[in-house]
């Protein structure tokens, strides 16, 4: 059945009050990765503010957004961004090593409690057995992203396998 699944939120049903789930519908979340196929990935996830009116009025968009967004489900989407990124590349999720989130200042005036409680309970509950590294970046910046993660997932042995194998042979 597809209507449990989260990524099924009906922003306009939400608006209206036919949809009582909370979503982030005033956020949208894409990225990319460059990777070494079962070697390691760097991939960049970016949440992106789009306009409260639907609108080009940038006006409300300058100002704290902090109370509006729903970090509890923003945070889980990051991260199924940066598993589905591991997969892509050939890795587990629990192949990744350093996860920064970079956070707009321009638009969260916050002092970062709800944000970093938010951010630690998503890795808590999406790494199943090392919790990778995680540093949290304030950042002051123009435009429309409010996070950006930057994730490095590597597999050790499968990498250093490949270099020795591969780095300063000669075919003599």
């Amino acid at each position: 059945d597809d209507d449990d699944d989260d990524d099924d939120y009906d922003c306009a049903k939400l608006k209206s009050g036919e949809q009582e789930q909370p979503c982030y519908c005033n956020v949208e979340i894409n990225g990319s990765v460059r990777f070494v196929k079962g070697c390691c990935a760097v991939a960049w996830i970016k949440a992106l503010l789009l306009s409260h009116d639907g609108g080009d009025n940038d006006e409300q968009d300058t100002q704290d957004t902090t109370g509006i967004m729903e970090l509890e489900l923003i945070f889980p989407e990051l991260l199924k961004k940066v598993k589905n990124a591991a997969h892509v590349a050939g890795m587990t999720p629990d192949d990744a090593l350093h996860i920064r989130l970079y956070y707009n200042l321009s638009h969260l005036n916050d002092d970062g409690v709800r944000l970093r409680s938010a951010f630690n309970a998503a890795i808590a509950s999406n790494f199943s057995k090392v919790a990778p590294a995680c540093s949290i970046i304030p950042v002051v910046m123009e435009g429309d992203v409010v996070f950006a993660t930057q994730c490095i997932v590597c597999n050790l042995v499968h990498m250093e396998s490949e270099m020795w194998a591969r780095y300063g042979r000669n075919n003599d």
